[in-house]
């Protein structure tokens, strides 16, 4: 009963994608005007079509959750996508900053996906989230 409990930066990186998902979720539905856009975090706006903001963070949504259950069925493509998708989702979120939206709306993107930049880009990750892929199943790495 002495085992601590260490998470796998893969269990993680699972947590994180989820939150991720949540937060670009909560974009998008303040921008569909179905939550506060002027709530306790601030203003959130997207410049003057709210529309297309909403769509561009609904469809990093769909991408968020797809990732969440990539990484939790180990796909060995899952720490690339990670990091693109989180740049992709900072420079939304800067795009969110220079439109109309304050600081305080738009920390949570920056919070979140930089925590998965940094844990990704740390040594032993990639192979980490691979391992157990590559271990059962080391054709569908490297085919031929």
């Amino acid at each position: 009963m002495d085992k601590k409990f260490n998470p796998s930066r893969a269990q993680v990186l699972i947590l994180l994608a989820g939150l991720s998902a949540l937060v670009a979720l909560n974009f998008t539905l303040r921008l569909l005007h179905m939550l506060e856009t002027r709530g306790r975090l601030g203003i959130f706006e997207f410049y003057e079509s709210d529309i297309t903001g909403a769509i561009l963070w609904a469809v990093v949504t769909v991408l968020w959750v797809y990732l969440a259950i990539g990484l939790i069925r180990r796909d060995p493509n899952a720490w690339w996508s990670l990091v693109v998708l989180s740049i992709v989702t900072v420079i939304l979120g800067a795009i969110s900053y220079f439109g109309e939206s304050n600081w305080r709306a738009v920390l949570p993107v920056f919070l979140v996906n930089g925590t998965i930049l940094v844990i990704c880009l740390l040594p032993g990750t990639r192979g980490e989230l691979c391992a157990e892929k590559i271990a059962r199943h080391p054709d569908e790495i490297l085919p031929g």
